[in-house]
């Protein structure tokens, strides 16, 4: 994740004028979401996901990764890199693309951070060509980039939003990486436990009941249109809070809540560097 994001924080160190600036011309590009695949009444995986599941079972904790444990055993993760490049669409459910999908953007979006430590502290830290629009990766045929996955699949074949919460960009800020692979069978009680664990433990939703405002990762300004298909900002937001918090904004008024956002961390989200 996620080029403009890069962009913001300069211009975030620029003042309110460059902050500004950022929102108008810096953001994520607004797709058009629709279901294309077919739904099937199998969850059929598009491949095995097994040997992936095994290093983040292994390697992730608490949402942040043991890079220097996973650096050994990199051959294994390009090795399932090259099973998704061979993969069939054709052969699996809508629920299998789109778990193998989640799965290779955090799958190819470790091994870019593996080719570059040690010796970074940011994936901003990587050549600008060589992070999100780089075509690289062979996914299911086709030649894309982590920008390609995220824009032009993720968000534009399916109406999932939150796909935010599952796919990881190695930073602080981001949404925890999952200590399990995504399988067709369960992506949807998998994403809802991303949703909720990201919004209520993570710091995605903060609820001040005394100013009646929620303070939000900026993933929220920068896709406003993701969650906003049939509610507002708070209204999406509010379906992930505990009951208690949930009925406290509401009875504030989800067209009363004050919004603010907060600054991305990008640093590393390397469990050795806590």
């Amino acid at each position: 994740m996620r080029r403009w994001m890069v962009g913001v924080t300069i211009m975030l160190a620029m003042g309110a004028a460059g902050f500004m600036v950022a929102r108008h011309y810096l953001r994520p590009p607004v797709v058009q979401s629709a279901e294309v695949y077919a739904q099937k009444s199998d969850a059929l995986d598009c491949t095995d996901h097994s040997a992936y599941d095994g290093l983040l079972k292994k390697y992730v904790k608490a949402g942040r990764v043991d890079y220097i444990g996973l650096k050994s055993e990199q051959q294994t993760l390009k090795s399932y890199l090259d099973a998704l490049a061979k993969a069939d669409q054709k052969s699996c459910s809508r629920d299998g693309l789109l778990a193998m999908y989640i799965n290779a953007y955090n799958a190819a979006t470790l091994e870019l951070i593996l080719e570059h430590y040690p010796g970074i502290k940011s994936i901003n830290d990587i050549a600008r060509a060589e992070r999100w629009d780089a075509k690289r990766w062979m996914i299911a045929g086709e030649l894309l980039s982590l920008s390609d996955l995220e824009n032009n699949i993720l968000r534009s074949r399916f109406v999932e939003p939150r796909i935010h919460f599952a796919i990881n960009c190695a930073s602080a800020s981001c949404p925890p990486l999952r200590a399990e692979a995504y399988t067709a069978a369960r992506i949807g009680p998998q994403l809802q436990e991303q949703a909720e664990l990201f919004n209520r433990a993570f710091g995605g939703a903060r609820w001040n009941a005394k100013e009646k405002k929620l303070t939000l990762s900026m993933i929220y300004d920068w896709f406003p249109g993701d969650f906003t298909r049939n509610t507002t900002i708070p209204g999406y937001v509010v379906q992930f809070e505990e009951a208690p918090v949930a009925a406290e904004i509401k009875a504030a008024g989800l067209d009363n809540v004050a919004v603010e956002f907060e600054n991305y961390d990008w640093s590393l989200n390397d469990v050795n560097s806590k």
